[in-house]
């Protein structure tokens, strides 16, 4: 007779086992030109064109993959790519980078995981430009008291932080000073002055003011803006010619004028006296 009983054995894995490529595989995001920001960019691993693990980005540029469940030994080939964004100025990685992960039966009802890439880092670059630049244009505004004003009589000087010329100008016949326009590609503050040029005219009192100007260039989304902070430029001077003349006159009185009214003074008596 044959054996009553079989008995047959099974075996199978027990536990699913989860890993991430980021256990073993360390990634790496940078960004030239601004400050990287947490979960600032995205990332994803492919198999055979299917995403199956996303990352992001922490403040120091680690990325960090979610977990794959694994739930029998094999060979998997992954792509990790960065996932375009829209972000505005950013010029993104191109790069792709694979990985081979070998899940192994550890005979006991578990599995295990190994990540492996043949680049010897992985790392995507990123870059931030500014995509369009701002541009101020200064002005200041001229007043000669007592004098008629005419264009291009008094000349201004823009200076920046550093003592630098940026721009010259002068007046027009109305008074306005237009300065060469000032273009800005980083964003920042930016501070000049402006002065009066005294070239030493005759009987022109000139205003020696220095005025401060604050340029504030800020970036918004890759767009560059910008505002003055300054009070208005005037500059006053005063045409003292006429008060002179005013002051010589009220000094000075002619010499002839007193002989001649003594000598018709004396005539007319002399003449009195005859009749």
């Amino acid at each position: 007779q044959g054996a009553l009983f079989t008995f047959v054995n099974t075996y199978s894995i027990t536990t699913p086992f989860k890993s991430s490529i980021t256990d073993t595989i360390q990634i790496t995001k940078t960004l030239k030109g601004a400050d990287l920001s947490e979960y600032e960019f995205e990332f994803e691993l492919l198999e055979n064109g299917r995403t199956v693990a996303a990352g992001k980005n922490d403040s120091t540029g680690k990325v960090t993959f979610s977990a794959i469940e694994y739930t029998k030994p094999g060979t998997h080939n992954y792509v990790i790519r960065e996932v375009k964004g829209d972000e505005a100025g950013i010029t993104y990685d191109n790069a792709q980078f694979r990985v081979v992960t070998e899940v192994k039966d550890n005979g006991d009802g578990t599995l295990s995981a190994v990540h492996r890439t043949e680049e010897a880092s992985v790392v995507f670059e990123n870059e931030y430009h500014i995509t369009e630049g701002a541009s101020v244009v200064l002005s200041a505004s001229k007043i000669f008291k007592g004098g008629n004003l005419e264009k291009g009589q008094f000349t201004f000087v823009l200076r920046d932080e550093n003592g630098r010329v940026v721009s010259t100008a002068e007046n027009d016949e109305k008074g306005t000073v237009v300065f060469d326009e000032i273009y800005y590609s980083e964003e920042g503050t930016y501070n000049y002055t402006v002065s009066e040029v005294d070239d030493d005219q005759k009987d022109v009192d000139y205003d020696e003011t220095v005025y401060n100007i604050a340029v504030h260039v800020k970036d918004e989304d890759s767009v560059l803006k910008a505002t003055v902070e300054s009070d208005s430029l005037i500059f006053t001077n005063v045409f003292s010619a006429d008060q002179t003349k005013i002051r010589e006159t009220n000094r000075t009185i002619p010499m002839q004028t007193i002989p001649e009214t003594a000598r018709m003074t004396a005539q007319s008596r002399q003449e009195m006296k005859a009749d």
